[in-house]
């Protein structure tokens, strides 16, 4: 794993880091496992700011929405309805705080640097 591998959360369209987080989000709330599940993300209020939002679920995901339907149905049809669902199955783990290089990581979409 590279600083590469994590999602800045500066600036520019986060629609792509918003899907990226969701999808990470949903697996690992829905796998079968007693181990202990832990979203690794940087700046961690924008994150959660999106997860406690109004953006739809997993519009053009395909199979993934497929069966987020099958299990959801009409319950969930956007974030916020959907993590207060899973928020206590899922630990959100801040890792700019354990590393504070990752809380440097340049942004290419904003041009940051």
């Amino acid at each position: 794993m590279t600083l590469g591998d994590f999602i800045a959360w500066k600036g520019g369209p986060e629609a792509i880091r918003q899907n990226t987080l969701f999808v990470d989000l949903y697996y690992l709330a829905e796998f079968g496992t007693d181990k202990r599940r832990q979203l690794y993300v940087t700046e961690i209020d924008r994150p959660l700011r999106f997860l406690r939002g109004r953006r739809r679920v997993l519009t053009n995901h395909g199979t993934i929405a497929d069966q987020f339907n099958v299990w959801y149905g009409d319950r969930c049809h956007v974030v916020q309805e959907y993590w207060p669902d899973v928020q206590n199955r899922v630990e959100s783990v801040d890792v700019s705080r354990v590393v504070p290089a990752l809380a440097k990581i340049p942004n290419e979409a904003s041009g940051e640097s």
